[in-house]
């Protein structure tokens, strides 16, 4: 469960990660490349940690951790911004093409961030909300830009 949020080139998300009914607040779900793209990374927190590593390594294609599709649902959703071309939405499905919109959200805690965001709060504002607002995301609230 997470919340991560785009808004004016600023990437946040909440820190919580929930293991059963355990919450502890120390996720890494975001990342800035070494080339300046980020990545907010939500769902299964190995397949998000195989990614940001893969990152880190260089990013050699044909070793890239491609998600896996798990019960009939991806294992992992990587919400990425590249500054010279816009979002994008890598699943298990493949690279989804999110140019052209001014903000974003994924997560369980999207709802609320949604809701946020459309009466004008950035992003790290819209993490605040579903933090307050939303069982599902936890911890302190991180961005990258």
């Amino acid at each position: 469960m997470t919340v991560i949020v785009f808004r004016y080139g600023v990437l946040a998300s909440d820190s919580g990660v929930f293991v059963g009914g355990i919450v502890t607040h120390f996720g890494r779900k975001l990342l800035r490349g070494a080339d300046g793209v980020l990545y907010g990374g939500a769902g299964s927190a190995a397949g998000v940690s195989n990614f940001f590593r893969w990152v880190g390594d260089g990013k050699q294609e044909d070793l890239m951790p491609t998600p896996r599709e798990v019960d009939g649902g991806g294992s992992f959703i990587v919400l990425t911004w590249r500054p010279d071309w816009g979002l994008s939405l890598l699943t298990f499905a493949g690279e989804e093409d999110l140019r052209g919109n001014h903000y974003y959200a994924i997560g369980a805690g999207a709802d609320v961030a949604y809701g946020a965001l459309h009466m004008g709060a950035s992003a790290v504002d819209a993490v605040r909300a579903a933090i307050a607002h939303c069982p599902d995301a936890a911890g302190t609230v991180c961005e990258v830009r």
